[in-house]
């Protein structure tokens, strides 16, 4: 699972065809291969239509969900095209920018005003939203992975990766703890479970909304709650 997740799918049907019949959906995988498909079209030829089709496609899920997928997707081809071909851009706001008024004027608003600085684009108050593209690209990408995930009712990071991350990032905290404990002699009065309560024990995005199997919102423990010690270091 965790293989295909990563896209690594040549991989995974040679792990499957060495290691035998794994239950795995075998839609799931095509599902993570569209997703590739759309991501490697966003990252190597910054072509959006693919994301924002599915996007589209998507709309009422992703409406369901309060999340604003589709605008920002419309938005980065805007910020594109408005950077390469201004004539384009401006072409592009009137064909595609009416259906999100309702949400989003202020944003269209102020995309639109960015025009009237076009020859002296140092000097417009909009400048911070053309600053940095690539980052633009980035964030986007990451919000239609996340997003593309959740309607499949799965987190945006691979379980084998967020187990990875939670247990690293406890181990110092763990070490020195059981330094502490075995210097004073003194022992926790749990069992199994961890004396720490303060949120920064845990990484941005390993909090409520996600538990080690890779599934969102549910059964996961809250920031700020002793956490099992197996679900921080397997084996223990």
């Amino acid at each position: 699972m965790h293989l295909i997740r990563e896209g690594q799918f040549s991989v995974a049907d040679c792990f499957v065809t060495e290691a035998g019949p794994i239950d795995i959906p075998p839609e799931l995988q095509q599902e993570f291969q569209e997703m590739y498909e759309i991501l490697d079209a966003m990252r190597t030829r910054r072509d959006l239509s693919l994301a924002i089709g599915w996007a589209h496609q998507k709309s009422v899920q992703l409406e369901q969900r309060g999340s604003n997928l589709e605008f920002e997707l419309c938005k980065l081809q805007f910020i594109w095209l408005f950077i390469e071909l201004p004539d384009r851009a401006m072409a592009y706001a009137r064909r595609e920018f009416s259906r999100f008024q309702e949400k989003h004027l202020k944003d269209i608003q102020q995309l639109m005003c960015a025009f009237l600085f076009l020859q002296s684009p140092e000097k417009s108050p909009y400048s911070r939203i053309f600053a940095d593209p690539e980052k633009s690209w980035n964030d986007v990408a990451h919000s239609f992975t996340k997003e593309f995930c959740s309607l499949l009712g799965l987190s945006a990071e691979s379980p084998l990766y967020i187990a990875a991350t939670a247990g690293a990032i406890a181990l110092p905290t763990l070490l020195k703890m059981a330094s502490i404990m075995k210097e004073k002699k003194t022992e926790w009065s749990t069992v199994n479970e961890l004396p720490v309560r303060d949120p920064r024990f845990l990484a941005p995005g390993l909090t409520r909304d996600t538990d080690p199997y890779g599934k969102t919102g549910g059964n996961s423990a809250p920031t700020g709650i002793p956490v099992p010690l197996h679900l921080c270091m397997p084996g223990i």
